[in-house]
Order: C-alpha cells, then sequence, then structure tokens
C-alpha cells in the first residue's frame, strides 16, 4: 500500500516490518509521528488543555487517527483525555474549579449554541465567573452579555472550516449554511477565528489561513 500521507488505516495485522510505527488501527511515518506528539503536548499543557477536533486540524488527522496518538499519549502517562479535550501531564483544569464555577460550566455547556445571557440566569455573580471561564479558555464571549462553552465554539468552527483548502473563501451566505447558525452568531464566530488566526478578512468574505499559527486550542 503506498500513500503520500504521513498515516494510514490498517485493516489487517502486519505481517512484515514496514519502517511505520503502528498504533491501534494506525501506521505512522516516525517523524511525522514524533512532532505531532510534540505539538499535542505544547497545545495541551497550559493548564486549558486542547480540544480534540482542533488537534486533528492542526496535526491535518483524522479524529480515529489523532484518538490512537492520545491513547498512546495517555497509556505512558503523558497525559489524559477528558470530554474531547486533552491535557498533557496532570494539567486537568476543571478539577481546580470552585463548585459555582462547575455549575456555571455545566450551564454554558448545556446551553449549546444558544448561549448564556448572565442577566437571564439571576445568580449574583454569574457574569464574573463566566469571565473567569474565559480566562481559563473554557468560556468565550460572543457579544456582551451572550458566552459559549469552548466546547461549544470548537465544534462550530470545525463544521465551518470543514472542507475548505486553504486560500478558500468564505461568505456570510455560505457559512450560515455549514452551520446552520443565524448571523448574529456566525459573525462573531468568524470574528473569532480571525482573532485566532484561521481566517482573514477580504472586504465581505473570509479567507482560509494556511500556515499552521493560528491558536488551535
Amino acid at each position: 500500500m503506498t500513500t503520500s500521507r504521513p498515516f494510514r488505516r490498517c485493516n489487517s495485522p502486519r505481517t512484515e516490518p514496514s519502517g511505520w510505527t503502528r498504533l491501534g488501527g494506525y501506521e505512522f511515518d516516525p517523524g511525522f509521528l514524533s512532532r505531532t506528539e510534540d505539538v499535542i503536548l505544547k497545545r495541551s499543557g497550559t493548564g486549558e488543555g486542547a480540544f480534540e477536533e482542533a488537534l486533528a486540524l492542526e496535526a491535518g488527522l483524522s479524529r480515529s487517527a489523532l484518538k490512537e496518538v492520545l491513547v498512546s499519549l495517555e497509556a505512558r502517562g503523558r497525559g489524559t483525555a477528558v470530554r474531547g479535550r486533552f491535557f498533557s501531564g496532570d494539567g486537568f483544569i476543571e478539577k481546580r474549579l470552585s463548585p459555582f464555577e462547575k455549575q456555571i460550566l455545566q450551564t454554558l455547556r448545556e446551553a449549546g449554541t444558544a448561549g448564556v445571557n448572565p442577566v437571564f440566569l439571576r445568580i449574583s455573580g454569574a457574569l464574573e465567573v463566566l469571565d473567569r471561564l474565559g480566562e481559563k479558555k473554557l468560556a468565550v464571549r460572543l457579544e456582551e452579555n451572550l458566552y459559549w462553552s469552548e466546547e461549544t465554539l470548537v465544534s462550530m468552527a470545525c463544521l465551518l472550516l470543514a472542507d475548505q483548502p486553504p486560500g478558500s473563501r468564505l461568505t456570510i451566505a455560505r457559512a450560515r449554511e455549514k452551520t446552520g447558525l443565524s448571523r448574529r452568531f456566525v459573525l462573531p464566530l468568524m470574528g473569532i477565528l480571525e482573532q485566532r488566526g484561521f481566517l482573514i478578512r477580504e472586504g465581505d468574505e473570509r479567507v482560509v489561513r494556511g500556515d499552521k499559527n493560528a491558536k488551535a486550542d
């Protein structure tokens, strides 16, 4: 089997050495695997961890191939996978949240793309907690008094960027079609992706960046 990609799926037991590293149902070019693990550990070592969708996008891996790499890292004690996010070492930040912060975070996650307006929560201190969760990269402010969980943001970003090669263009109408979001949500989503380096604005369109400088986590 030949492929230009630095990883490939293996559907049968390997009978002779290929020079590649076997992890579960995939084989990886050793150099590529080493670089990928370095990126994963760097991205997920800040205390906030890194979302698996974002890691897959940055590494150019399928989700299933990324899973095999993360399972290998976890088996070697290099990190922990929790709720779709990978934490290198023992840096799982949610362990250090207060009960109130955990309550607000759970509310955010349950709200999905509808988001949370702290005014409507009618809970004293909710706005301050949401801002603290934002500092920990667990929440993101879309607009004044409207917050998403970081998981929701990453999920929508992956929908938006799917099948968009570097240099391709996105209109607001196309972004709405791909995500199912209204203009109210699409505009701040695209704005955040501009800030994080995934998109560049050119007039009324956004261009998908082709380098690796985006802040994927």
